[in-house]
């Protein structure tokens, strides 16, 4: 994934097409704009980097806003759960008690799920402030926050040193957008190799292609901005993770971990409705279960901070990928 500064500022914006996020983050204008940039106006493109760039910061601001709102309904949601379930006791009924807690218990994840959703909207929006941020740079400071190449660079190739092809200031600095290994490993490989004339024309229509999608170009690199890191693969990361075998349980804890929840309601049930002293046997077993989780928290840790780390990285590839398979491209490449 390689997206040229200068291309930007040729072709314009005309297609803004913002699918995964259904906001309008940018400015309106741009059809306006696309016209006066091809005129050779390139401080028109500072201009919609740095409305965009405030426009962020807005959405930061307002999600910043409910992600405290949502924080306090939290706090004012259990203690309106301790009373409601302390009221329930005075039905005299369990399944009042019972159902009660279940309520208090459903509506608290949803607070949380809410406030996880506008937690992930505003990094959505931090990063793609970088962005903007980082195009002004670009333009402004001929620097990025991409890497230079200079892992790239060979003394011994025919040009590569004496073009400044690689490191700081270098022509693999200006156009880098990456911030895959893979997609910074291929730039380079583009750089290094000369190429045939219908390849080249290839890669110029596409890049016109892509200049023209400013939005969707800003969008995408803010969604891999987290790959974004000196010295780490995430991609070969999380392949060697699915190529990994599950470590293997003991029999007696598969066992276990199967039936003990069927066994588990099953008491609940029946001592809801028919023997009520049930309910001490089911505290022994839930004492039991807490025993045991104690036993095993390091390794449940590691694994669930492991595959928290899996997961998030599969979701913003995903992510990536949607959005390139909900864009329509004329280009072959």
């Amino acid at each position: 994934w390689c997206f040229p500064y200068r291309a930007n500022v040729r072709y314009g914006t005309e297609n803004t097409d913002h699918r995964l996020t259904n906001q309008k983050i940018l400015p309106s204008n741009e059809v306006h704009l696309s016209y006066k940039i091809r005129h050779g106006m390139e401080e028109f493109i500072e201009d919609y980097y740095q409305a965009a760039q405030l426009s962020c910061t807005d959405e930061i601001k307002k999600y910043e806003r409910l992600i405290n709102k949502y924080s306090f309904l939290r706090l004012a949601w259990i203690l309106i759960g301790l009373v409601l379930f302390y009221q329930s006791f005075k039905f005299g009924i369990p399944l009042v008690t019972e159902l009660t807690l279940l309520l208090i218990v459903f509506v608290f994840g949803w607070l949380v799920k809410q406030q996880s959703i506008f937690g992930n909207k505003k990094n959505y929006f931090s990063d793609l402030k970088k962005v903007n941020i980082n195009e002004l740079n670009s333009i402004n400071r001929m620097n990025t926050l991409y890497s230079d190449g200079s892992v790239w660079n060979d003394g011994s190739h025919p040009y590569s040193s004496d073009l400044d092809i690689f490191g700081k200031g270098s022509l693999f600095k200006l156009l880098n957008r990456c911030s895959t290994a893979a997609g910074n490993s291929k730039l380079a490989h583009w750089l290094k190799a000369p190429a045939l004339s219908s390849v080249i024309h290839e890669r110029q229509v596409a890049v016109k292609e892509l200049s023209s999608k400013l939005s969707w170009k800003l969008h995408f690199q803010a969604i891999l901005l987290f790959a974004n890191t000196p010295g780490e693969d995430h991609l070969d990361k999380l392949l060697k993770y699915m190529q990994q075998q599950p470590q293997k349980r003991t029999t007696w804890l598969t066992v276990y971990i199967r039936w003990i929840p069927w066994i588990f309601g099953v008491l609940f049930i029946v001592a809801t409705f028919w023997i009520p002293y049930l309910f001490l046997l089911i505290l022994v077993i839930g004492a039991g279960n807490l025993m045991l989780w104690r036993f095993y928290l390091g390794r449940i840790f590691q694994t669930t901070e492991l595959t928290g780390k899996v997961g998030r990285i599969l979701i913003l590839f995903s992510e990536a990928i949607t959005a390139i398979k909900e864009e329509k491209w004329e280009s072959d490449l």
